[in-house]
């Protein structure tokens, strides 16, 4: 089964091209409303599309590869290929309409079957965030792909719902609303979703940090340094591998720290960082208050 379109004829074509541009031009405010009321539809066609590996399936076919919906449902193991593609014409539409993949037209087979076309897809600058190439790194997509997933997962979206109760009632966070509980004291029992958090955690202050470690020459001056949530210790073991003389303390909650590997100079201590901290000579805090203030929605 291939998704495909009657050829009306290229002069034809062009001009309703050029009445959609009007209409989109014209009608500016129409065209606005509809995307607002696709943003959520977007982000979870992108989570789809990550999960189903669509953009890796693109990039592995060449770095200017466009491929129709079919040649996709080809390389995912979906029990019925032929209602699967039609499902993800649309998940494609809906990323083509967002600048997320381009979109183009070819032909059925070598001259187009009795003049019929197909859409076909490729990754944009947006989309090449999401996997591993060139000119994006591996913690790049990890941390993008991580960061998505992670938004998007089911927990995230119904706290959201609470958001508006939060502002009539400030007296705790939404996902305290919806659940009961804290954030931080929630995920501690959802091992899926600690996965997510973590991984999206460590590569977020792997890839700020490295600007920080290029430009900041202090850590040299140091006997001790504590980061406090610093995940599993990989930017504190940086700076203990290049500067011997500092004594790292690594400091987060009690399931991050029980991941954490042993790493030379490094010693992990495990608490609440909103009950007490240790003391040390120096505190390093990278990504903490930025994560307390998502908290604060979560």
């Amino acid at each position: 089964m291939h998704i495909a379109y009657a050829n009306i004829g290229k002069e034809r074509y062009q001009k309703i091209e050029q009445v959609q541009n009007m209409e989109v031009q014209e009608d500016g405010d129409h065209f606005i409303s509809s995307q607002l009321g696709g943003l959520a539809s977007t982000q979870m066609a992108l989570r789809a599309a990550i999960e189903l590996k669509v953009f890796s399936i693109i990039a592995d076919a060449g770095p200017d590869a466009h491929l129709s919906a079919a040649e996709i449902i080809s390389k995912i193991p979906t029990k019925d290929p032929s209602s699967a593609e039609w499902t993800l014409e649309r998940v494609l539409r809906v990323l083509g309409a967002n600048s997320i993949l381009s979109i183009s037209r070819k032909p059925l087979g070598n001259n187009g079957e009795h003049g019929r076309h197909e859409w076909t897809y490729g990754l944009t600058k947006k989309s090449r965030c999401l996997v591993s190439s060139s000119s994006t790194t591996d913690e790049l997509a990890t941390f993008t792909t991580s960061l998505i997933l992670f938004a998007t997962e089911r927990e995230m979206l119904e706290s959201q719902y609470m958001i508006k109760d939060a502002v009539l009632d400030p007296g705790s966070s939404p996902f305290y609303k919806a659940y009961g509980v804290n954030f931080y004291d929630y995920m501690g029992e959802k091992p899926r979703l600690r996965q997510l958090f973590d991984e999206f955690m460590e590569v977020s202050s792997k890839l700020q940090f490295e600007d920080v470690f290029k430009l900041y020459g202090g850590f040299k001056d140091l006997k001790e340094l504590m980061d406090v949530g610093g995940g599993i210790g990989t930017s504190l073991a940086k700076i203990t591998s290049t500067y011997p003389h500092v004594r790292g303390l690594n400091f987060d909650l009690p399931h991050v720290i029980d991941a954490a590997p042993k790493l030379p100079g490094v010693k992990h201590v495990a608490g609440d960082m909103f009950k007490s901290i240790p003391n040390a000579q120096t505190i390093l805090l990278k990504v903490s208050f930025y994560s307390w203030i998502l908290g604060a929605i979560w």
